[in-house]
């Protein structure tokens, strides 16, 4: 068993889990048997991307979205905060949220790096610094905010895609992003 494997399986089986789902109706609506969702679950099966899109879509669970994106982008994005030392109620993520927020508004404010340096060639050492301090807390405050409004989707029914396809919508409206197709992976929905 891969590490990959392991993690999209517990997130998976969490999802189920918390939207009252067994094993045995997964594989009834997405066409698998009940021993290929409990080897997807235990990570001792991949779960194909085009079937972990349907789940997602399906369950649209925040810890498998998160875990889904982590995993398809090779851990260029937040991760799922669930080890053993993470305080998952949404009061503990709200706080974590703010004071990681602060810490990427003040790093973004020092900086004189993003005024006077128009390229890497124009960086003196103090900006290089100072563009490493931004590159180190700008992801903390985009992970905390990530699974501050995951838990607010689990806590109060809310959807957790609906929210970013919201945004979606708004920066597409904006002129901010191409427009497209707004599904998951082998799923419209």
């Amino acid at each position: 068993m891969d590490s990959v494997t392991v993690r999209v399986g517990q997130a998976l089986a969490a999802a189920l889990s918390r939207r009252g789902v067994r094993h045995h109706e997964a594989a009834r609506r997405l066409g698998y048997s009940r021993s290929a969702i409990t080897s997807f679950c235990n990570g001792t099966r991949p779960i194909p991307l085009d079937v972990a899109g349907c789940f997602a879509a399906w369950l649209d669970d925040p810890e498998l979205y998160v875990t889904l994106t982590q995993v398809v982008c090779g851990g260029a994005a937040p991760s799922w905060y669930d080890g053993p030392r993470c305080a998952p109620h949404r009061m503990a993520r709200k706080s974590a949220s703010i004071i990681e927020m602060a810490e990427a508004i003040a790093a973004l404010e020092e900086s004189r790096a993003l005024i006077d340096a128009a390229s890497a060639d124009h960086l003196t050492e103090a900006g290089r610094a100072e563009l490493a301090r931004i590159v180190d807390e700008l992801p903390d405050a985009i992970g905390e905010l990530v699974n501050l409004l995951g838990r607010l989707c689990l806590q109060y029914g809310l959807s957790y895609r609906d929210a970013w396809a919201d945004r979606r919508a708004e920066v597409e409206a904006k002129g901010y992003v191409v427009k497209g197709e707004r599904h998951a992976v082998g799923v419209a929905v």
